[in-house]
């Protein structure tokens, strides 16, 4: 897979990931096999050594496309990851999701997390009326590691499938995609979330469909930083 760079300065890089392909290695994935070995690999071409430093400041699963930041050095890496928890970073997701989303929905929940997955909790679901961004932050419990909220526009609708732009107000394990299930609108192409028959039958028949998770981390927005990316992959219905 070729390393796409959207963005790169002294102190940060941000990919744009392909879809499964993991961050960085773990139990049975081969280094060489991983984001961060191809950026390790780039900086090392450009810059004539090896980084010394070089981490993601945040979450992308394998097998979701789009953006990510990676710090270059322990300081950057703690001002992303402050700017990460504390709401200052704005992130866009593009997802196709199963039926019909027919207006902007805003959801609050507890997500903890539970053998490799998400498990949603005291959820609290708004159609049409919610809160802006600003105001929700400003009176969310500072202390809580597992509350969230996640905003979803229906951009177009199909015969039995939505496409939606999603805002997320938190970084939660697995958050789009639990949340997406716990609504009844599953991520087309989540084999651990969305166990609809109906996307096991497009999996089998639609060559679409065949390429996987249906989600991509489409723009971050930095305002203290004066950065913003966008990724260059796209979703059609």
């Amino acid at each position: 897979m070729e390393l796409k760079i959207l963005y790169e300065d002294e102190n940060f890089i941000v990919a744009d990931k392909e879809k499964d392909l993991p961050v960085h290695g773990g139990e049975g994935i081969d280094e060489r096999k991983t984001l961060i070995f191809q950026i390790k690999e780039h900086l090392t071409l450009k810059n004539g050594k090896p980084p010394e430093f070089i981490t993601p400041s945040h979450r992308l699963d394998s097998n979701t496309q789009g953006a990510i930041f990676l710090a270059k050095n322990r300081d950057s890496h703690a001002v992303l990851t402050h700017l990460f928890s504390s709401g200052g970073v704005w992130k866009t997701y593009l997802a196709l999701l199963e039926g019909k989303l027919e207006s902007a929905t805003f959801v609050q929940a507890d997500i903890l997390k539970s053998h490799k997955k998400a498990i949603v909790k005291n959820i609290c679901v708004m159609a049409e009326k919610f809160p802006s961004r600003e105001a929700w932050l400003a009176q969310k419990d500072k202390n809580s590691q597992t509350i969230s909220a996640t905003l979803l526009f229906p951009i177009e609708i199909g015969e039995d499938t939505t496409l939606c732009k999603i805002e997320t107000w938190t970084g939660r394990y697995h958050q789009i995609r639990a949340i997406c299930e716990a609504i009844g609108h599953q991520i087309c192409g989540d084999e651990k979330y969305n166990h609809d028959p109906r996307d096991h039958y497009r999996r089998k028949t639609n060559p679409k469909y065949q390429e996987g998770q249906m989600l991509i981390c489409k723009t971050i927005d930095i305002p203290t930083l004066g950065i913003v990316v966008t990724s260059g992959f796209e979703l059609v219905l």
